[in-house]
């Protein structure tokens, strides 16, 4: 029995053209998994990743996969699968190889340049200019991977930097979370209520960074010596509680504790790796002191310059798709996460970037959007310092960049550098890439271009075009 023919079509006119389009596709799709095929047991699950995320973000290999030792997509090819891990893991000391340098090049883009051309100019110890940039751009026009560049770049140049990458998974793709109730206080009214949820997932990713921190520094964090309580109520006013006692408490003992920034950050490493038990909230309110403790000293850091870049930026100004465990309906803001709550917008352009002797912070926006459909009146557990109108009315971090910029003085706003779309040349050069490594099937010239018309110059969409034919 022949098939019917589609609503509002023509045999010879437009859907003729896409069924014959979709063919030439689906052609591109099955030679790329006959490809997989080829290298092994387990390349499939392997080819869905690099599907999704190859030429899109550095997460092509997972940030948090390659910090816990985990098998990386088979697919990839070899001199760069061993470039993403050793920056991933810390160990990216020496320059790249030939190989994965002319890889990593096609992704260079003109605001990767003038990135460089802050990280070499900011190295003078005299300089002073630019101390916070903001990558923004549309999705698929590589903000995260421009951002992993800069990284790169720092450590090439024996920068100290702490990297905080994809923040969009920890905060929104996480199907579980480990959390415990602590309870009230015998005198507080109702003491068999529950207090405050502890969240340890959310502390693992700074966990995570400063893993990777100390393992690409350790020397240069061992040979920097914490600074005195004088100098950092002079140089520094990083407080993300309102009052401040916390970080005068854990300034009053950094110097006794913790001669160098190396013992700093194992202290903290210790205390995140105890948020279980009883002692679970004494842990987490000790952790996230030292942390903040240890953003104060970056601050004072004279010796090296220091290079602070955090990815998915504005989700640390908006709601998580983690539901609050009291209140039916209602999701948890990223301020109520005790780990985060220094690296929120406010601290970071205010006191963060402004106050740094050597060094620079760089973030990059998402696109990707959280609970968007949740009211501005459902955000709690906001602790942000001084908090805003403005913010309260942003529950998705969408016009964060916009209550910055009205809020801030002119001389504390980030310095905006708009990532553009890819070219066609680009995503011709992309395409030609994964043939030549027998990675994408050969096609011909027109399936090319046909590709390439249909992704936009958005990487992200030509790969899910790939993956959903």
């Amino acid at each position: 029995m022949p098939r019917p023919q589609s609503r509002g079509g023509r045999a010879n006119g437009g859907t003729g053209s896409a069924l014959e389009m979709i063919a030439q596709l689906q052609g591109v799709y099955q030679g790329l998994y006959a490809t997989f095929e080829v290298l092994g047991n387990g390349a499939q699950g392997g080819a869905m990743m690099l599907l999704r995320r190859l030429y899109h973000t550095p997460a092509v290999v997972n940030e948090f996969r390659v910090l816990s030792h985990r098998q990386i997509p088979e697919p990839w090819p070899k001199a760069v699968q061993t470039r993403w891990t050793e920056v991933h893991r810390g160990a990216a000391s020496g320059p790249p190889s030939a190989d994965s340098r002319t890889t990593l090049t096609l992704l260079w883009r003109s605001v990767d340049a003038a990135l460089e051309q802050l990280i070499q100019e900011r190295s003078d110890l005299n300089w002073q200019g630019v101390r916070s940039v903001l990558l923004r751009g549309l999705p698929g026009s590589g903000k995260s991977t421009s951002l992993f560049h800069c990284v790169e770049r720092a450590r090439e140049h024996n920068w100290l930097v702490f990297y905080l990458p994809k923040l969009y998974h920890w905060l929104h793709e996480r199907q579980t979370c480990d959390f415990a109730l602590t309870p009230r206080s015998k005198g507080a009214r109702g003491a068999g209520a529950v207090r405050e949820p502890l969240f340890f997932d959310q502390a693992r990713v700074v966990l995570d960074s400063l893993q990777a921190c100390r393992q690409a520094h350790a020397s240069a964090l061992e040979s920097l010596e914490c600074a005195s309580t004088e100098q950092l109520q002079r140089d520094s006013d990083l407080d993300d509680e309102p009052g401040g006692s916390d970080a005068s408490k854990g300034v009053n003992v950094s110097r006794d504790q913790h001669p160098n920034l190396l013992g700093l950050i194992d202290a903290s490493l210790q205390a995140g790796r105890r948020l279980q038990g009883d002692l679970a909230e004494v842990n987490l309110e000790h952790f996230s002191r030292n942390f903040r403790l240890f953003l104060r000293q970056l601050q004072c850091v004279r010796e090296v310059p220091v290079l602070i870049a955090i990815d998915d930026w504005n989700l640390l100004n908006a709601l998580t798709s983690i539901r609050h465990p009291q209140k039916r309906g209602r999701f948890l803001h990223a301020s109520a996460l005790r780990s985060l709550r220094p690296l929120n917008a406010w601290n970071l352009f205010t006191r963060l970037s402004a106050r740094m002797q050597r060094g620079v912070v760089v973030c990059a926006e998402t696109s990707a959007r959280g609970r968007v459909d949740v009211r501005p009146t459902r955000i709690v557990g906001s602790v942000m310092h001084q908090p805003t109108a403005a913010m309260q009315r942003d529950p998705d971090g969408r016009d964060a960049l916009r209550w910055v910029t009205k809020e801030l003085p002119t001389h504390l706003q980030p310095t905006q550098l708009r990532i553009p779309l890819f070219s066609r040349d680009e995503m011709r050069l992309l395409l030609r890439d994964l043939q030549e490594r027998q990675v994408l099937h050969t096609i011909d010239e027109h399936s090319m271009w046909r590709l390439e018309a249909l992704a936009s110059g958005n990487a992200a969409r030509l790969l899910r075009i790939c993956q959903a034919v």
